[in-house]
């Protein structure tokens, strides 16, 4: 892998816990002053995407548990996400998949587009969350690493076609194959389920009972018996 793109990987792996952990409405926040900068149609994508995201991941879901313990399902980012569209695509694609990537909670490196990666600093993204380079297909140094989430690419069947055989040959873990196909209507990125695609969920279990509570409800039920 070259140093560059070794860089980039570095960078934004050491900002993805921090990025999820600030959650949905905070990213959000982020994202909105970014789509205050864009024009009005790329804009509303944004926000689009920011509001199908409150209702979709922006609440935790409280799970039915045995006495004494709360637990708690919610969503998290899957990790690093590589982004591209097609220069025939619709100007609104990139910033689809970008706000989609980044308010699920992942990191991205997305090929070309700097100009809205120095929007997204501005806004008040965190360095190293979302990256560009200047590569003009998925590079093979990228599709190779290791803890590599998954590709979003909007393009033509041949051209996910060929990147999903990449994909499937590369050693470690899975990466998702994220696709768009549509260049012009983007039916997928405009779906309200299109966001799921860049999320994990996980659950949280928490004692809520006081100390000796569990083992006074054990003595208690001793004695019945």
């Amino acid at each position: 892998m070259s140093t560059s793109i070794q860089t980039l990987v570095d960078a934004a792996l050491d900002q993805w816990e921090s990025w999820d952990a600030l959650g949905t409405e905070m990213r959000g926040q982020i994202l909105g002053r970014f789509a205050d900068a864009l024009d009005a149609e790329r804009a509303a994508m944004v926000r689009w995407q920011i509001d199908n995201a409150m209702n979709q991941i922006g609440q935790q879901i409280e799970l039915p548990g045995p006495t004494g313990e709360a637990n708690v399902l919610f969503t998290a980012g899957r990790g690093l996400f590589v982004l591209n569209a097609n220069e025939n695509a619709h100007s609104c694609a990139m910033v689809g998949q970008l706000t989609a990537a980044l308010i699920a909670g992942n990191v991205v490196i997305v090929l070309g587009h700097n100009n809205l990666i120095q929007l997204l600093t501005t806004a008040g993204c965190p360095q190293g969350v979302a990256q560009s380079t200047d590569a003009a297909t998925v590079p093979e140094s990228l599709i190779s690493q290791p803890r590599l989430a998954g590709v979003a690419i909007t393009a033509d069947d041949a051209t996910i076609a060929e990147l999903n055989q990449q994909l499937a040959a590369r050693s470690g873990n899975l990466a998702q194959l994220i696709s768009e196909t549509d260049l012009s209507g983007l039916a997928q990125i405009a779906s309200p389920y299109y966001l799921l695609r860049f999320i994990t969920e996980r659950t949280r279990t928490d004692n809520t009972t006081a100390v000796g509570g569990n083992a006074t409800l054990l003595e208690l039920g001793a004695k019945e018996e």
